[in-house]
């Protein structure tokens, strides 16, 4: 069995240039599937790959959230729930285009960080 590595990126440890370099395509990774686009066309690039990983776990609370809410309109809360987690999802994603785009290193909340930061993808 494989044991899991802690695949955390440090902010302080990505140079300017790396994040320029990122910079052009890193928002794409809070545009729904899109973080396929910055995952694979910046591979080696820490200031693309720490944003892809917040794109990838809203993805799937985006998925979650589609699930959980046609499980809830059986209660007829459903549509409730969509719309309040689809508006919370929407301003989280515009956030992370606007702090990618400048060239920060901004820390979804929400537990999204957190969980960015453990994905074993390097």
């Amino acid at each position: 069995m494989q044991s899991y590595r802690y695949t955390a990126i440090d902010p302080t440890q990505v140079t300017k240039s790396e994040i320029n370099e990122g910079r052009p395509l890193a928002w794409l990774s809070y545009v729904s599937i899109l973080f396929l686009v910055p995952l694979f066309a910046l591979r080696g690039n820490k200031y693309a790959l720490f944003h892809v990983r917040q794109g990838m776990v809203l993805f799937a609370y985006k998925i979650g959230l589609i699930v959980a809410s046609l499980i809830l309109s059986l209660l007829v809360i459903g549509p409730a729930v969509w719309i309040v987690g689809s508006i919370i999802l929407f301003v989280l994603c515009i956030m992370g285009i606007v702090k990618s785009a400048v060239g920060e290193f901004w820390k979804c909340p929400f537990w999204v960080h957190q969980l960015a930061q453990r994905l074993p993808i390097s």
